[in-house]
């Protein structure tokens, strides 16, 4: 009697045919590949939006940082324009500083003469004029007096001092209702006072002195 033969699920029936179970296997199979391919585009289009997000984040993080190197280094260069600027001031003041006293050695009786003859124009209706000088230029200006009263008109007196406490370039000149003076020292402490102002404040605008003493300043011929 021939042994039984035992059935395997693998056998068909049906000469090859496809069932509805392979069918099936295979529509899942081709849903898989398709969420796949799809989940795999999705990803590719999140991940490079989010590279592009994170390109944006450290573009404006360089800028904002380029801005904030530019503003410190626009401050560093108007604090050195400032700082050099005082510098120059002082460097100025302190040549003209050295060069004044010589020139005003070298210029004394031109420097009183034009203050004594911008009062004879100013007063030239007043009587007499009060005129003092330093001492050791009385006796020039005495011999030029006459010259500047043709010069400038003035049909008054003239009474001249010689003062030893005197500068070699201080004067004063008096009248009845006023007067006005030219020393040296007084210009001097208002230019450093003026000087010292625009060092501290690193101001443009410095009134040094004003028309009236302008006028008193030693002038190079």
């Amino acid at each position: 009697m021939a042994e039984p033969v035992k059935f395997t699920f693998d056998q068909a029936f049906d000469g090859g045919a496809k069932t509805r179970f392979d069918e099936a296997i295979e529509r899942a199979e081709v849903d898989s590949k398709e969420k796949a391919t799809v989940a795999h585009h999705s990803g590719v289009a999140e991940g490079r939006e989010q590279v592009l997000h994170e390109i944006e984040a450290a573009s404006k993080a360089a800028l904002n940082q380029i801005a904030e190197s530019a503003h410190a280094l626009f401050s560093q260069q108007q604090q050195l324009k400032t700082e050099l600027k005082q510098e120059m001031v002082q460097l100025a003041y302190s040549i003209a500083a050295k060069l004044a006293p010589a020139l005003m050695r070298a210029h004394p009786l031109a420097e009183v003469e034009a203050l004594i003859e911008d009062c004879m124009a100013t007063a030239h209706k007043e009587p007499r004029l009060l005129v003092r000088v330093p001492e050791t230029l009385a006796e020039d200006i005495s011999d030029r007096i006459e010259n500047m009263k043709t010069a400038t008109g003035f049909p008054g007196d003239i009474v001249l001092i010689g003062e030893a406490a005197f500068g070699p370039n201080d004067c004063r000149v008096e009248w009845p209702d006023g007067g006005t003076e030219r020393r040296y020292v007084d210009i001097q402490k208002e230019i450093e006072a003026a000087v010292q102002r625009f060092v501290i404040s690193g101001s443009d605008d410095v009134t040094v002195i004003d028309d009236k003493q302008a006028n008193t300043l030693p002038q190079q011929d």
